[in-house]
């Protein structure tokens, strides 16, 4: 899902950063920011699966939909 979303998102920066009147490094901050959180939830969510297994996790999320 990352790469989609970053796909979408590096050609739309330029005009992110004109529109909302904002220097293009703060819009690349944005994106940073996402790959690091992306990364550190995978790290935690990555724990709490092995420990539990999969389909109890499966089975917990769908409720929640």
């Amino acid at each position: 899902m990352s790469g989609l979303a970053t796909d979408i998102y590096l050609p739309s920066m330029p005009s992110m950063a004109m529109e909302l009147h904002q220097p293009e490094s703060n819009i690349q901050l944005t994106l940073s920011i996402f790959l690091i959180s992306y990364g550190l939830t995978q790290f935690f969510a990555g724990s709490i699966v092995d420990s539990f297994g999969r389909y109890r996790i499966s089975m917990i999320s769908w409720l929640y939909l």
